[in-house]
């Protein structure tokens, strides 16, 4: 586990099942890979859990582009992914919660007690996740820590500024070609496990 492999592979799962969704819906037999694939994803870590959100946003971003036909298909098999989403995080926080704790920590402090702390510090982070995409001089995430429990500070403030200047332009988006609505939101998914809504063993 300490040398990465789990996020190696639900990186692999989830870039395979895309692949496979993002492309003509065809027999059963491709359906079936599909499922597969995104139940290896599910054993290999919490993460798999964007899959259904990244894959809704994809058919969003391309609804018009589908027949009729492909659209039921397409809505049979989101339900289907919603539905795996779901019973894996009932399943996650009772009967394979092997913390004793809500979400994935071992620990009680003031990160893993307070959801205002959690989701401010992710929101003060904010400004190095966007650095390293514009700046990567290092091309690596160092965690930080120190802990956020306040917005009145020049990272939290800016941090907003992304994320309400975000969603104005990602609504603006949604309403012509959609292009910034759909990356906008797919970087914020795959942010979501590591958000802070739920309890992490490390902050990110």
């Amino acid at each position: 586990y300490i040398a990465g492999l789990p996020d190696l592979l639900v990186a692999l799962f989830v870039l395979l099942g895309l692949s496979l969704y993002v492309s003509e819906i065809g027999g059963w037999k491709r359906i079936l890979t599909l499922l597969i694939v995104v139940v290896l994803g599910f054993l290999s870590k919490e993460s798999m859990v964007v899959f259904f959100p990244l894959a809704l946003l994809i058919d969003i971003f391309r609804w018009k582009e589908y027949g009729a036909g492909e659209k039921s298909v397409r809505k049979k098999i989101l339900g289907v992914f919603a539905g795996m989403t779901f019973l894996f995080v009932i399943l996650k926080f009772t009967a394979l919660s092997f913390t004793g704790n809500l979400g994935l920590s071992y620990e009680s402090n003031i990160y893993t007690d307070n959801l205002h702390v959690r989701i401010f510090t992710f929101i003060s982070v904010l400004v190095e996740y966007v650095k390293l995409i514009f700046w990567p001089l290092e091309l690596y995430f160092e965690k930080g820590k120190g802990l956020f429990g306040s917005l009145a500070t020049l990272q939290g403030f800016l941090g907003v500024i992304i994320v309400v200047g975000g969603l104005v332009a990602a609504a603006l988006s949604f309403r012509k070609k959609k292009v910034f609505f759909l990356a906008y939101l797919w970087f914020f998914i795959n942010l979501a496990p590591v958000s802070g809504l739920v309890p992490q063993n490390a902050m990110y």
